[in-house]
C-alpha cells in the first residue's frame, strides 16, 4: 500500500484539481395529467419552495364536480328522511301486530306492515352508504384536482420556464426546470496518489471562482470506488450547504481539504 499523503500535499493536489460547484439536482418538471396550462406562476430565476405550487391546469369542470360532490357528502336531509320513514313504519307495523293479535286485521295486512319496516332498513342502509360514497367522491375528485396542480418537489431556484398560460402540456412535455442549490454539489477529480488520504465524511475549504468568491466549508460525501484507468483520476463530491441561496451552481473552484479544527477558520 502506498504510504499515506501529508497534509501540505493533499493542499497542494486539491489546489491544482478540476473543481466544479454544480445544482445538486436539476429535475425537468412535466405532469401526470394533460390539457391547457391556465396559470404558470413562475418566472425564470425566482426562488421557490418544495410543494409549490408552478403551473395550473385548466379544471373548470373538476372543480364543478368537487363542488356537487361536497354538497351531497355534506347534506344528511336523504338520511334522515328514510330514519323518519322507518320510525313511521316499525310504529304502523307495532300497531298491525296488536290488532292482528286482537284478530281486527288480517295477517295479510300484518305481513305488509312488517315487508314495510324491511324495505325502510334496506333504503336507510342505501342511503347512509350514498353518504359515504359521496365523501369517498370527495376525496376521489381532490385527488384529481391535485393532479392538475404541477408543484416543486424541493426547494431551489427556476432555471428555466418552457411552457405558458394557453398551451397544451402533457407527460411529455417540460413546463418548468428546477434547480436545488442548496445544497450544492462540488465535483472534484484527483490523482491517484490522493485515494488513501480523501474520505467521505471529510471536511473541504472550498474557494468559488471571482468575482464570487469567498471561502466556504463542505463535506466530502461521496468518493468513487473506482479509478478512471485512462486519466488516473477520481471523483469526490462534496456537499456544500447554500441556505441563503448565495453561491450559484456553474461555477470553477478550488479546493483545500481541513484537518481537524480547520473548519471553523475556514468560514472567517
Amino acid at each position: 500500500m502506498p504510504p499515506a499523503l501529508a497534509n501540505d500535499e493533499l493542499d497542494a493536489i486539491g489546489r491544482r484539481a478540476s473543481c466544479l460547484i454544480e445544482a445538486n439536482s436539476v429535475i425537468k418538471l412535466s405532469s401526470q395529467s394533460q390539457g391547457m396550462l391556465a396559470k404558470v406562476n413562475v418566472r425564470r430565476g425566482d426562488p421557490i419552495r418544495a410543494n409549490a405550487i408552478v403551473a395550473e391546469f385548466e379544471s373548470a369542470v373538476e372543480q364543478a364536480m368537487l363542488h356537487a360532490a361536497q354538497l351531497k357528502a355534506q347534506t344528511d336531509a336523504m338520511v334522515k328522511s328514510k330514519a323518519a320513514e322507518l320510525g313511521f313504519a316499525e310504529q304502523r307495523f307495532e300497531r298491525q301486530r296488536t290488532l292482528a293479535a286482537k284478530t281486527i286485521v288480517s295477517s295479510q295486512a300484518l305481513e305488509e306492515a312488517e315487508t314495510r319496516v324491511a324495505v325502510g332498513r334496506s333504503e336507510l342502509l342505501q342511503a347512509e352508504l350514498d353518504r359515504k360514497l359521496a365523501a369517498i367522491d370527495v376525496e376521489r375528485l381532490e385527488a384529481l384536482l391535485e393532479r392538475r396542480l404541477l408543484r416543486s418537489p424541493v426547494d431551489g431556484v427556476v432555471a428555466a420556464v418552457d411552457m405558458h398560460p394557453g398551451e397544451y402540456a402533457d407527460s411529455s412535455t417540460i413546463v418548468a426546470t428546477i434547480a436545488e442549490i442548496h445544497p450544492l454539489k462540488v465535483e472534484v477529480y484527483l490523482p491517484t496518489e490522493a485515494y488513501p488520504k480523501v474520505r467521505v465524511g471529510m471536511q473541504a475549504e472550498i474557494r468559488p471562482q471571482e468575482p464570487i468568491g469567498g471561502s466556504h466549508v463542505a463535506e466530502v460525501a461521496s468518493k468513487d470506488a473506482q479509478i478512471d484507468a485512462a486519466s488516473g483520476l477520481f471523483q469526490i463530491q462534496l456537499r456544500l450547504p447554500n441556505p441563503e441561496n448565495a453561491i450559484p451552481a456553474g461555477l470553477r473552484c478550488t479546493v483545500r481539504f481541513l484537518g481537524d479544527g480547520q473548519a471553523g477558520a475556514a468560514n472567517r
